[in-house]
């Protein structure tokens, strides 16, 4: 009976002692969400004060408590700001990664290719956004089409430009 009672106890003390720590993981993870979001809003502040290396710097405490794809989009809005593109495509690149599929990440993503004149990736996204129902992005094609058509001078180039306009005119249908 002693052993039982004594099992008893030991199984009430560990329910208890697992109850307890669950609660105290679940108060830090409470406390690390609100230090996240509170450093996702103060970074939203600045970026709308057009104070983009400081909302940066609240995106970046933001991003070592937890990396999401708000916070990596966020501080891309940023980088495009500056005029950063490579390290915009690298943090869209990274929200991507976590949620796929968001036509709005292919379509900024593909801006940013288009405002670096890299012409093709900018096509690839904005064919891709345009697919997963972008409306701006099926303008985009167009638009990409008619603006590099006076940079390219081979027929191989011009060939490759007809399939883009071609294409781009599918889209908005």
């Amino acid at each position: 009976m002693q052993v039982l009672t004594r099992l008893l106890c030991f199984i009430g003390i560990t329910s208890l002692l697992k109850y307890l720590f669950k609660t105290i993981k679940t108060k830090e993870q409470d406390e690390e969400f609100s230090k996240r979001e509170i450093y996702m809003m103060l970074g939203s502040n600045l970026y709308n004060n057009f104070q983009y290396e400081d909302a940066i710097k609240y995106y970046n405490k933001s991003h070592a408590i937890k990396q999401t794809d708000v916070c990596f989009f966020n501080r891309a809005t940023c980088y495009i700001a500056l005029q950063n593109y490579i390290l915009a495509i690298d943090d869209i690149t990274s929200a991507m990664a976590l949620t796929p599929n968001q036509a709005n990440f292919y379509f900024v993503r593909g801006h940013c290719y288009y405002d670096a004149e890299c012409y093709c990736e900018a096509y690839d996204d904005w064919k891709i956004a345009a697919q997963l129902g972008c409306k701006k992005a099926k303008k985009g094609l167009i638009e990409l089409a008619f603006n590099i058509k006076n940079q390219y001078n081979s027929t191989t180039e011009l060939c490759h430009l007809s399939l883009v306009k071609y294409e781009a005119t599918i889209y908005l249908n």
